[in-house]
C-alpha cells in the first residue's frame, strides 16, 4: 500500500520544534507536551538522540516541561546523571541541568554523587560555559539542603572562584554564599 505523500508521520511536536528556536515556538511545544508522560517522552528522545539545533530545542522544552509538571522527569532519574555527565552541546545540557534545578529532588536521584562531583567540578572549571557553571552552584546548593554536610564544602568550593571570573558566575557564587550565611571577601 502507498503512503500519500501529503501525509505526515512524524510526530507534531517534532514538526513544530524543527520550524525554529524561538520562545513562541517552545512555548506552543510545552502546551502540547502538558502533562502528558508519552509526549513528554518525545520531547526527551528528541533532547538526548537527535542532532542540533533540534535537540537543543527539545532540551528547552524539556527544561520548561519539568518545570510546570516536576512529575514528568520521574521515569528519567536513573538515567540524568549519565546525561548530564556526557552531554557536550551546550543548549541540552543546561536544559537538563535546568529541568534538575526545578524539578527534581537531588536526594531522589538513584547517582546523584556522580551528580553532585561532576557539579563541584564544573564550578571552578573556567573552560567550561558560564550557564553550566551557575546551574552546577545551583544544583550543589540544592543537594546541601538534603545533604547539610556538603554546605561547607560548596563554600570553600565557592570562595575559590577568581575574582576575574565572569560576573554572572561571581554573581551566583555570591547568592548561594548568602544563602549559606557566608560571605567572600
Amino acid at each position: 500500500m502507498k503512503k500519500n505523500p501529503k501525509t505526515r508521520d512524524a510526530d507534531p511536536i517534532k514538526e513544530l520544534l524543527e520550524t525554529d528556536s524561538s520562545r513562541a515556538v517552545a512555548d506552543m511545544a510545552v502546551m502540547a507536551v502538558g502533562n502528558n508522560p508519552a509526549a513528554f517522552s518525545v520531547v526527551m528522545k528528541l533532547c538526548l538522540n537527535a542532532d542540533y539545533p533540534l535537540n537543543m530545542r527539545a532540551a528547552r522544552v524539556v527544561s520548561l516541561s519539568a518545570a510546570l509538571h516536576p512529575e514528568l522527569m520521574l521515569p528519567y532519574l536513573n538515567t540524568i546523571t549519565h546525561h548530564i555527565i556526557t552531554q557536550s552541546t551546550d543548549g541540552v545540557k543546561r536544559g537538563l541541568m535546568k529541568a534538575v534545578i526545578d524539578a527534581v529532588e537531588i536526594k531522589e536521584i538513584p547517582d546523584s554523587g556522580l551528580l553532585i562531583d561532576h557539579c563541584f567540578g564544573l564550578i571552578l572549571d573556567s573552560g567550561k560555559p558560564y550557564a553550566w557553571r551557575v546551574y552546577a552552584m545551583d544544583i550543589a546548593y540544592k543537594a546541601s539542603v538534603d545533604i547539610p554536610e556538603l554546605a561547607e564544602e560548596l563554600q570553600q568550593t565557592l570562595m575559590l572562584i577568581d575574582n576575574d571570573s565572569p560576573v554572572s558566575v561571581r554573581s551566583r557564587a555570591g547568592i548561594i554564599l548568602k544563602k549559606l550565611g557566608r560571605k567572600k571577601n
